[in-house]
């Protein structure tokens, strides 16, 4: 997500109207907050999806690509400011 905040209204339109309970994680961060991925709650995390904010504001750059914990996500679907990958 970098360093812009609209990813709240995600959080809501994810778990709105849907049976399913879904975990949001923030995942490879480079802050202070890395230290929390190795915390029992985070470490045995596996997301089935990863969404990128590319946004002037995020700093994040596009790509096709995200590795996390030594698996691929690739690129499945893009707009001009965010990128789903999955598996």
């Amino acid at each position: 997500m970098g360093k812009d905040p609209w990813e709240y209204p995600l959080w809501v339109l994810l778990q709105q109207n849907n049976q399913e309970l879904f975990k949001i994680q923030h995942v490879n961060l480079t802050n202070i907050s890395a230290s929390l991925e190795k915390e029992d709650s985070y470490k045995d995390f596996q997301p089935c999806g990863i969404i990128a904010m590319e946004t002037k504001k995020s700093k994040q750059k596009k790509s096709l690509e995200i590795n996390f914990k030594g698996k691929n996500y690739t690129r499945s679907w893009d707009s001009l400011e965010l990128g789903v990958f999955i598996k």
